[in-house]
């Protein structure tokens, strides 16, 4: 119990560390405190951030060993803006390719694959597309960890470390990263709301 805690802190305080350089590099965000939904979507673009460095990818062309990760968004041409704001307004190691016009088999040849509100109803078939390929997929739709996501943002009663105010916390479906090829740091894991092994 400890262990967790003491690894939930570190997660908690990396994850701190990434949304101050995100505040930083995008003022604009940051102007209007009362503005959820510019505060939700830097939280997201931290949580990708963040699965970029906790999620290891099979092969020569994985992000960490290529410093370059391709993020499609389908579904959420704002959340998709808001990303283009950020990758423009720094320089970082690793190199972000944002394409929010993927479809289909294409799909297949993302890193991390964020499927938006407006698409919600089509995660399923979109999913078909990736399924047995190493697409980190993640999503706010109801239940898309069950049904073979890898990754859904969820709202709980109770969240951990920085995002307790928020209420926003992960449930990740293990099994299907593993099928498709992706490995996800047992840190990551500890801190979500929910594994589905």
């Amino acid at each position: 119990m400890g262990c967790r805690s003491a690894m939930s802190r570190i997660f908690s305080i990396i994850m701190v560390v990434v949304i101050g350089c995100l505040g930083a590099f995008l003022p604009a965000l940051a102007d209007d405190e009362t503005d959820k939904s510019a505060n939700e979507y830097r939280i997201k673009i931290a949580f990708i951030y963040n699965f970029l460095k906790f999620v290891d990818w099979p092969g020569d062309n994985a992000p960490k060993k290529s410093n370059v990760a391709t993020v499609c968004i389908t579904g959420d041409k704002e959340f998709s803006s808001y990303f283009k704001t950020f990758q423009e307004s720094h320089t970082q190691s690793l190199t972000i390719n944002i394409n929010d016009s993927a479809s289909g088999s294409v799909l297949n040849s993302c890193n991390i694959l964020f499927i938006g509100k407006n698409q919600e109803d089509n995660a399923h078939s979109i999913l078909a597309y990736v399924k047995h390929h190493p697409v980190l997929s993640i999503s706010e739709a109801k239940d898309f960890a069950d049904e073979g996501g890898s990754i859904e943002i969820v709202r709980v009663g109770k969240s951990v470390g920085l995002f307790y105010k928020d209420k926003i916390n992960l449930r990740i479906n293990a099994r299907t990263a593993a099928e498709d090829g992706l490995t996800i740091d047992a840190r990551l894991l500890q801190i979500a709301a929910e594994v589905i092994k």
